[in-house]
């Protein structure tokens, strides 16, 4: 926004709240889901970047709602990608997560940290 962006946060708010975004005539936040905001569409089709950092996170949710986990993490992605098709888009960038390291080793994690995710799919 500093260098003159305009911003628009898609965001459910499920696990973070509106207040920690600056307030700035730059940014628009809509509070909607991924995975059924009929806003999407046109919301990629009038950017020129898409920063997807929609997820469900933490491994207990996964296990105890594998569901809801996959319509998130997957159901979200395949549809924010399909958004993308077709428009002018010039990046896509997806952010993973820490959850790719397991338990830290040391903070701040290097990015060459070991990777040993931990979840119901992947057990130690």
């Amino acid at each position: 926004m500093q260098a003159g962006a305009t911003v628009t946060v898609l965001d459910n708010l499920s696990a973070g709240k509106a207040e920690n975004l600056p307030i700035c005539a730059k940014l628009a936040l809509v509070v909607d889901d991924v995975c059924t905001s009929p806003q999407l569409p046109e919301l990629v089709a009038s950017a020129d970047y898409v920063f997807h950092l929609a997820a469900q996170v933490g491994n207990i949710k996964s296990i105890e709602s594998p569901e809801t986990d996959a319509r998130t993490n997957v159901g979200g992605s395949v549809r924010l990608l399909k958004c993308c098709q077709g428009t002018g888009i010039r990046k896509l960038v997806y952010a993973s997560s820490s959850a790719i390291f397991g338990e830290a080793e040391c903070l701040p994690i290097p990015e060459n940290h070991a990777q040993k995710p931990a979840s119901f799919l992947c057990p130690e």
